[in-house]
């Protein structure tokens, strides 16, 4: 909805380009790295919840696994 009111645009009519959009996304990923579920956690090596984190908070929990990996000093 919040996509929708920015861009002047209906709910169907953005819903359908998002649509749109991931799945071209999810065929360039399957297509590049042989990846089928974007979603799937195996996937990645950390994640991050920046939903109740602000900026500083989230750069500081990346730091803080960067170094225990050794990858930062």
């Amino acid at each position: 909805k919040r996509v929708a009111s920015r861009e002047d645009k209906s709910f169907d009519q953005v819903n359908e380009e998002t649509t749109h959009r991931e799945d071209l996304i999810t065929k360039r990923y399957k297509e590049y790295y042989g990846i089928d579920n974007l979603n799937d956690s195996k996937n990645f090596d950390f994640s991050v919840d920046t939903g109740p984190n602000n900026a500083q908070k989230v750069v500081d929990i990346i730091y803080k696994e960067l170094k225990s990996r050794n990858l930062v000093s």
